[in-house]
């Protein structure tokens, strides 16, 4: 079967992903403080409480995705706070914005969607992200790449994160293929090959910013610069006879 769309994860696979800021937790507790008008003890509680909810949540194995403006919330409550909705959404705004600020840009990446969608593939990205949507749609659109994209998928606005079955579903969904027409690129072997393998699609490990041992993943292929896939692509539907 012909490659019709190829899906791409974001961090070290679009750009380069650098550690979050060490004060992250400050930052936000200072935006709570303003946001919130309360005091740096209480701020710094419903913080830590919030984001410790947060790790255990994303990382409990069932992959689920918190919403980091809710957790905020439920911590809040947790010390009879009264908040309004939009100052934890705010705050939650801190993280996608360290998180944006941390990716190295990627000059080339425009012009490697550019020939892609002018090939005729659709485009879409799904990734694991605290980051709202609408944060990661702005920055693709920055960098003139969100304007080649079909379709965005991001965890933080699902609720679910990779490897769940289902997000991968979506994304397939929403760009209207089945999953033997669809090429998942990524950097991690879990999330990036087995999973898209297990619901169906092909999928490609980079190595151009961190490098995964496939191990007995067998992804279709391996790259070193996200300017392959083109070629990857071409050879996959050579290979299928359409």
């Amino acid at each position: 079967m012909a490659i019709r769309a190829v899906i791409f994860d974001i961090g070290d696979t679009l750009w380069k992903l650098d550690p979050l800021p060490d004060d992250l937790e400050d930052r936000m507790v200072a935006a709570l403080m303003l946001q919130g008008g309360i005091d740096l003890a209480t701020g710094t509680r419903v913080v830590r409480g919030a984001m410790e909810s947060a790790r255990t949540r994303a990382g409990d194995g069932r992959h689920r995705e918190p919403n980091i403006a809710i957790e905020l919330a439920t911590s809040a409550r947790r010390f009879g706070l009264q908040v309004e909705k939009p100052a934890f959404e705010r705050v939650a705004d801190v993280v996608g914005e360290a998180d944006i600020a941390r990716f190295q840009p990627n000059r080339r990446l425009a012009a490697v969607f550019e020939r892609l969608h002018a090939s005729g593939l659709k485009l879409g990205v799904l990734s694991n992200t605290w980051t709202r949507g609408a944060l990661l749609r702005r920055h693709l659109d920055d960098l003139g790449a969100g304007q080649h994209l079909d379709s965005s998928v991001y965890s933080g606005d699902e609720g679910i994160r990779k490897p769940h079955h289902d997000i991968y579903r979506r994304a397939l969904e929403r760009l209207d293929v089945d999953a033997g027409e669809a090429l998942f690129v990524g950097d991690r072997v879990r999330e990036d090959v087995i999973g898209p393998m297990t619901v169906g699609m092909r999928a490609v490990l980079t190595h151009e910013y961190r490098a995964e041992d496939p191990g007995d993943a067998s992804p279709a292929a391996v790259i070193g610069e996200l300017a392959e896939i083109q070629v990857v692509v071409e050879r996959l539907s050579t290979a299928s006879g359409e």
